[in-house]
């Protein structure tokens, strides 16, 4: 407890004390034992002929509101400090009176294909909206199963930001993340003259990309249902094993071409003005990919 709490809470309680030394007038005005009662003087040394107080870095008494309203006894709540006008909301909390850190707005993004028009790429990029319904037919060829795979029905999205350097390298931070339903024909459960359960397609998704797979016998078909699920770091907007964090890449008229492992993965894109709008154009494996991701310029 420090001296002044301990001098506060006496006070209050109405315990007589002792002070040890002297206050020479001139220096200080003392705090009087009201004030001290009443819990407001919030440390608050008075100088003598000042015409504005100095607050302490500490608050004994009754501390100043927070940015929420609330208070606690003897100091703010979280990290809230009052300086000099400016108000800082708890750790991490956005700043007034000062610089603010900006965040990006929403955009609707569209469900179709984006027009594509080219444009200039390079900066940093944050994704402000998106929607990629995924269809067609997924492909788990060379996984050990008699079947190709079966169609798939379910949507991505991504967030987080992405940038392509002047010197050719895209640096994605983007995560794209979903979910969905492969419906399995019967003969996908025929392995070598043998009947597998369901179970045993769970794996090849999880190979072709997919974050988790949970298939079930599908009584209407006899085949099975599988739910699958994506969150995937870089790669943005596709869905593969061979998901890619940095890469080179190069644009020509309307496409942007990300090399990865020597293959193309190509993306359909249009800047305008400070939006940059893209489709991927390349067949993944999990079934076709369309829609759109919108981002904004850093």
């Amino acid at each position: 407890m420090t001296y002044k709490r301990f001098i506060a809470r006496a006070v209050a309680l109405g315990l007589p004390f002792t002070a040890c030394g002297s206050y020479e007038d001139s220096a200080t005005t003392s705090t009087t034992a009201s004030a001290l009662t009443s819990g407001t003087t919030n440390s608050a040394t008075m100088t003598t002929g000042s015409a504005d107080p100095t607050v302490s870095s500490s608050t004994v008494g009754t501390a100043g509101p927070t940015t929420d309203g609330s208070t606690t006894d003897g100091s703010t709540t979280g990290d809230a400090t009052t300086t000099g006008g400016g108000t800082t909301t708890g750790a991490g909390g956005a700043t007034t009176g000062g610089a603010a850190t900006s965040t990006t707005g929403a955009i609707e993004a569209s469900c179709e294909n984006v027009t594509a028009c080219g444009g200039d790429v390079t900066g940093t990029w944050a994704v402000a909206g998106s929607c990629l319904p995924v269809s067609g037919d997924t492909d788990i060829t060379g996984f050990g199963l008699n079947c190709p795979g079966g169609p798939m029905e379910g949507a991505f999205e991504v967030s987080g930001t992405i940038t392509f350097g002047a010197d050719g390298k895209v640096t994605d931070n983007t995560i794209t993340t979903g979910e969905g339903v492969v419906a399995m024909p019967p003969a996908c459960k025929e392995l070598s003259g043998t009947t597998v359960e369901c179970e045993r397609l769970e794996g090849p998704f999880v190979n072709i990309g997919f974050a988790t797979s949970e298939c079930v016998d599908d009584a209407e078909t006899g085949g099975c249902s599988c739910t699958v699920t994506a969150e995937q770091a870089g790669g943005m907007a596709f869905l593969s094993i061979d998901a890619w964090e940095s890469a080179p890449y190069t644009t020509a008229d309307t496409t942007l071409t990300v090399s990865v492992f020597g293959d193309p993965w190509e993306y359909a894109y249009c800047v305008e003005d400070t939006t940059l709008t893209i489709s991927t154009q390349s067949v993944s494996r999990v079934g076709t990919i369309a829609g759109t991701v919108a981002l904004l310029k850093q």
